[in-house]
């Protein structure tokens, strides 16, 4: 079993903190939120290429950590899905939780054959059950997953899955590529009594050509620079920049637009897009505060090359 495994539950290496239920309730009690609105529409239609050139990928927004990644390798363009969410709540209850203020940027039924499913973690905005079902359903694909999180894909039809420990990987010969797990700094649960005994992670897509780091979900830490050492030529770094308010409770497991930024020194990639935020109202800061606070920091900073797109925006890159 994992070395980060004390026989009972996961853990983070370092800086290991578990909050307490007292710690949930000062943050209730003391909330000072920003209103987010109730609906809001996409302002792009978007546009997936029919095809790639050899070493291209395309990166399509849908929504929060839900993103369609195509590669092109010698074999085929491999369609992946990261934490694919397409529910109207990130909750285990249909008619409470936090609800989506905008629709996905491509719907569940407009999109191409998926190949590949990366799952994070068994959170519910990051594993959606009914969204998976539906995947699994239409397309049959890989799910990708951290160690003991394979039991809760639980479908009518029998999934295929790949459960696997930070460092190890999955490797697809007859695609062209493997999918490396990798270690994050976060935690999991999805009931009362399961609290961090299923594992969370990272994800590394590497092709001949190009190297697609996913960041899941994470506070920043020291295995940003890890990563870096395993991988020194990365293309493009998917990191997350919202869901970070109040600090004094979210900065162990959620990363701010200024951790982002260290984040994208750390790995120095070709590229990295912003995730995790403009969806769903999980946390204190505005829904516009990420894209803004992560200006500022590129501003200090000055990096040219972290972007945001809009959902159900494509865009077409080589590395």
């Amino acid at each position: 079993m994992s070395n980060h495994f004390n026989g009972e539950h996961f853990y983070n290496p370092v800086d290991h903190k578990d909050k307490s239920l007292w710690d949930v309730l000062k943050w209730q009690w003391t909330r000072v939120s920003k209103d987010w609105p109730k609906t809001l529409q996409n302002e792009v239609t978007p546009q997936l290429p029919q095809k790639l050139n050899k070493g291209q990928f395309a990166l399509t927004f849908i929504n929060h950590a839900s993103f369609l990644v195509q590669v092109q390798t010698s074999q085929k363009m491999i369609n992946i899905l990261t934490d694919p969410v397409f529910s109207e709540r990130t909750s285990p209850l249909s008619f409470i939780g936090p609800k989506r203020v905008r629709p996905p940027g491509i719907e569940i039924d407009k999109l191409p054959p998926i190949d590949i499913v990366l799952i994070s973690h068994n959170h519910y905005d990051h594993m959606d059950f009914e969204s998976l079902k539906i995947l699994n359903e239409k397309f049959s694909p890989l799910f990708i997953v951290p160690l003991e999180n394979a039991h809760y894909l639980k479908f009518s039809k029998k999934p295929r899955i790949q459960e696997k420990d930070w460092n190890e990987f999955v490797d697809l010969p007859e695609w062209g590529l493997k999918v490396h797990v990798l270690r994050a700094h976060h935690w999991s649960r999805r009931s009362l009594t399961d609290t961090n005994k299923a594992l969370w992670c990272s994800f590394m897509i590497e092709t001949k050509d190009n190297t697609i780091y996913f960041a899941g979900d994470t506070g920043y830490k020291d295995h940003f620079r890890e990563i870096k050492s395993k991988f020194p030529k990365i293309s493009l770094a998917l990191l997350p920049i919202g869901a970070y308010e109040p600090r004094w409770f979210m900065k162990d497991a959620h990363m701010n637009p200024d951790d982002a930024i260290k984040a994208h020194i750390d790995l120095s990639p070709t590229l990295s897009v912003g995730i995790h935020f403009g969806t769903f109202p999980l946390t204190d800061e505005g829904i516009d505060d990420p894209v803004l606070d992560l200006e500022k920091a590129k501003s200090v900073e000055k990096i040219d090359n972290f972007i945001v797109l809009k959902e159900g925006q494509t865009g077409i890159y080589q590395n």
